[in-house]
């Protein structure tokens, strides 16, 4: 089974209208151009991250490894919403921890070969606030 995580880039302003809908990432996603939003299996993600963790520090603990990856797909940020059985909660960041998590992902390496990390530099250069989710 896939599992699949959606980034959308919105206004600074609307990460307190997203916590307030009731399918935040979908209305967001539908709302917004194409070149807003990006997507990809975050299985897949996560095993790359997990062997360059491997082979580059030794463990398989990528999320303390490569923090600002973590971050840009929601570990540690705030929830949208509660969570229901078989997904998880759908989470905002504002434009000031946009920006942080794209120069995160710069120093960690990853703007090099993965596209999540040039949407995050997008986003910062944009001053835009992204909501995500992973279902």
């Amino acid at each position: 089974m896939s599992m699949w995580l959606t980034l959308v880039k919105i206004e600074p302003a609307l990460p307190n209208e997203a916590r307030e809908s009731s399918d935040p990432v979908g209305e967001l996603r539908d709302a917004r151009r194409r070149d807003d939003a990006h997507g990809e299996d975050y299985r897949v993600l996560c095993g790359i991250a997990e062997g360059r963790a491997e082979v580059e520090e030794g463990t398989a603990e990528w999320m303390n490894v490569y923090p600002a990856l973590a971050r840009a797909i929601g570990n540690g940020c705030a929830a949208v919403e509660a969570s229901g059985p078989g997904r998880a909660a759908p989470f905002v960041l504002t434009p000031e921890e946009v920006a942080h998590v794209a120069a995160g992902l710069a120093d960690e390496g990853w703007t090099r070969f993965l596209e999540i990390a040039r949407f995050y530099v997008a986003a910062a250069a944009e001053g835009r606030a992204v909501v995500g989710e992973v279902t």
